[in-house]
């Protein structure tokens, strides 16, 4: 009998496939070969090895749980996670910009594989390295493909601010494509194998089957970067010197308000949006009632990032920083239903309503970030920059998991961040309008 999961899913897919028939790369004379062929270069690799995050992710609280771990020790692993990412993924991510990004994809597939070997082991302390060895290997996977795109597109090809900006889209757009799949794929292979022990505290099947899948992504990935991939620099001086340019970009960062502005803007939204990954679960799983459709649920969250990421690309002809704008705004709107609802069973379809428009503003959000980062970014501190973003991110994540407050609690403070990110790319806007004015006003005095 339909759910109104299945129903949402159904209508979700059916206007992804819509919006994706529309937004689909169509054959223009005026776009340069070169783009096409970096375009599908990077597309191939990065649908592979985001496929391995994608495989896992949904599952990793899972395992932990069938492993027997509570949900405060559970809390514990992610903060594993969350703060080697901030206190490791910062620099050694950051060192992309000198060893060659190239180089940091293929350690981000070394990492994440042995993450996904950890998790066959059922003791808290292999776990935590599995969690620390993640944390770093997602630092580089969302810092330094990035990092190499707007290299290849602004550097060694010199492509107009429109086609990167497209590149962005159909980079987060083949993201949540590869994320529905493989939510739907995920369940049939969890369900394939049940779980046994092999030796002591060593498993397989059930739940790890989607780890086993991952490995094998990143193998495949990791050949196919190596072979295929061109290496590109930022401060190409050493190892050594990328301390100096961790020093140089905090620097920046402080001292330039564009790109201050934007760090909050990164920081407040990510935050919440991990906050949001592991919260979402117990407000639409009750104690004593069935599990929902986890892997339905999932690729629907999924289906609806592409939604978003498809409305990015129709808005190409809007200033990216106001389509940004109203993510923010809207994302924080829908996050107050949640908060003020409550999470009971007969509120379930509205707050999963509101979950699937935080999603679609996901979808939007990230294209639009990639696009205005590669443009006020330098590219001598790129990658260095791009992961220094990211440091204000895991703290605030591993200070809520610390604490850990009530679900309502939560969500509040996921709509309070959202919406301070808003105010703070209003900032942006009016400081930026307020510039054009000045700039204006002499041309205005002359042609008087």
């Amino acid at each position: 009998m339909p759910t109104f999961y299945s129903i949402t899913c159904g209508a979700t897919l059916a206007t992804c496939a819509v919006l994706a028939f529309i937004t689909r790369p169509k054959a223009d004379a005026n776009t340069p070969e070169s783009f096409r062929r970096l375009q599908c270069k990077y597309l191939v690799a990065w649908a592979i090895c985001v496929a391995a995050d994608w495989l896992q992710g949904p599952f990793v609280y899972a395992l932990y749980q069938s492993y027997g771990y509570s949900r405060a020790e559970n809390a514990k692993l992610f903060v594993a996670g969350f703060g080697a990412s901030f206190l490791f993924g910062t620099f050694v991510a950051g060192f992309a910009d000198s060893i060659g990004r190239k180089r940091a994809i293929l350690l981000y597939c070394f990492l994440y594989v042995v993450s996904c070997l950890t998790k066959h082991v059922n003791d808290f302390n292999m776990l935590l390295l599995g969690r620390v060895t993640g944390g770093i290997a997602t630092s580089l996977l969302f810092s330094a493909f990035e990092s190499w795109l707007a290299s290849e597109s602004t550097t060694r090809h010199s492509f107009p601010q429109g086609l990167i900006s497209y590149a962005f889209s159909m980079m987060y757009f083949v993201n949540y494509l590869v994320a529905a799949g493989t939510g739907l794929v995920s369940d049939h292979m969890v369900g394939a194998v049940s779980m046994k022990t092999i030796v002591g505290p060593v498993h397989v099947g059930g739940f790890l089957m989607v780890f086993d899948a991952a490995i094998v992504c990143c193998i495949v990935g990791g050949i196919y970067v190596a072979l295929s991939w061109e290496e590109n620099y930022g401060d190409s001086e050493g190892v050594v010197a990328q301390l100096t340019s961790f020093k140089k970009g905090v620097s920046m960062i402080c001292t330039n308000l564009k790109l201050a502005m934007c760090c909050g803007v990164v920081a407040l939204f990510e935050s919440s949006m991990y906050i949001f990954v592991f919260n979402w679960t117990p407000v639409l799983h009750h104690d004593g009632a069935a599990p929902p459709p986890f892997g339905m649920i999932f690729s629907t969250f999924m289906m609806s990032c592409m939604i978003g990421s498809s409305i990015f690309a129709l808005c190409s002809h809007f200033k990216t920083k106001l389509v940004l704008f109203a993510a923010l705004c809207v994302a924080g709107c829908a996050m107050l239903l949640p908060a003020n609802l409550g999470m009971s069973a007969n509120n379930d379809p509205f707050n999963f309503w509101a979950f699937l428009i935080f999603e679609i503003c996901c979808g939007l959000y990230f294209p639009a970030i990639g696009t205005l980062k590669a443009d006020a970014v330098p590219e001598a501190n790129r990658s260095t920059i791009y992961n220094l973003f990211r440091a204000p991110m895991n703290l605030i994540v591993v200070a809520v998991l610390l604490i850990n407050p009530s679900l309502e609690v939560t969500f509040k403070l996921i709509a309070s961040q959202l919406l301070v990110a808003a105010l703070l790319l209003g900032g942006m806007l009016v400081s930026e309008c307020r510039r054009n004015t000045e700039e204006c006003q002499p041309l205005a005095a002359k042609s008087v």
